[in-house]
């Protein structure tokens, strides 16, 4: 029986990996597994090969701008942070700040890193990573035909309650927020 996969110490060995399906923002991986007592496994995998960024854009005036977001997905308007693909030239803050500038006009010169999660370890693969972009000024945005949102700047208490309570219910965009909070005392009364 051949040995564990040396590239993360899995309980188990890849037989063969292929793409089985692809579209420009991610694509399915289809992993045909030999488990330790030799019977054969498949597990399809969600990849973004590039991963995401998402921006917790701070206002002058202390408001953290929440975006109302269409979601076909779920056929519903949810509430967000700004976020996206990281394209393959650009490094994780550039593609935040570019998230910054075509969801919401933002341009930041005060980006700070806090940090990465997984989305969906179940079935997805991707790498999301989280910056706090403040003194965010506001201008015109260059939107993608299918992101249909309304801004809304919200004071940072408004925002890191709706994040705890449910109300933003994408978990990936309430999760950025509350990293954000620590760095934010000072806007909470």
């Amino acid at each position: 029986m051949p040995n564990q996969s040396d590239s993360n110490n899995a309980p188990f060995f890849v037989k063969d990996s292929k793409i089985v399906w692809s579209c420009p923002w991610y694509h399915i991986q289809q992993d045909q597994l030999l488990l330790p007592d030799g019977s054969e496994q498949v597990y399809n995998v969600v990849r973004r090969p590039n991963g995401a960024a998402f921006a917790i854009p701070v206002l002058d005036t202390g408001e953290i701008v929440l975006i109302n977001h269409y979601r076909h997905t779920v056929g519903a308007w949810v509430w967000e942070v700004p976020a996206g693909g990281i394209k393959e030239h650009q490094s994780p803050q550039e593609a935040a700040e570019a998230e910054l500038h075509e969801e919401i006009g933002g341009s930041s010169q005060n980006i700070q890193y806090l940090g990465d999660f997984y989305t969906a370890v179940g079935f997805c693969g991707e790498v999301c990573h989280v910056y706090l972009a403040t003194n965010v000024k506001l201008g015109a945005a260059d939107r993608e035909p299918l992101e249909f949102m309304k801004l809304v700047p919200t004071p940072a208490e408004e925002a890191f309650e709706m994040a705890r309570n449910g109300t933003i219910k994408d978990a990936l965009s309430a999760l950025a927020l509350l990293w954000a909070e620590p760095h934010l005392k000072h806007l909470v009364k």
